[in-house]
């Protein structure tokens, strides 16, 4: 089990501020990503742990997309 995580401190500035991270959230295209970065082998992740997991095939929520017009506002 594998997966590639982009982590963010949350303790240091600027991204202690939540409207910071959900900018930066809804401004990366995962599925753009995932395309150009492996080859679209690899699925969008919307959570830390693979689903695949026991105990890990939770619903999660709220599940933030790709919106850069969302994005630019928050910011």
């Amino acid at each position: 089990t594998q997966n590639s995580l982009l982590i963010l401190n949350t303790a240091k500035e600027p991204t202690d501020d939540i409207n910071v991270r959900k900018s930066i959230i809804h401004a990366l295209d995962k599925a753009f990503f995932v395309e150009k970065e492996f080859a679209g082998l690899e699925q969008p992740a919307s959570q830390m742990m693979p689903v695949s997991l026991p105990f890990c095939d939770l619903d999660l929520t709220p599940k933030w997309s790709y919106d850069f017009t969302k994005a630019a506002s928050l910011n």
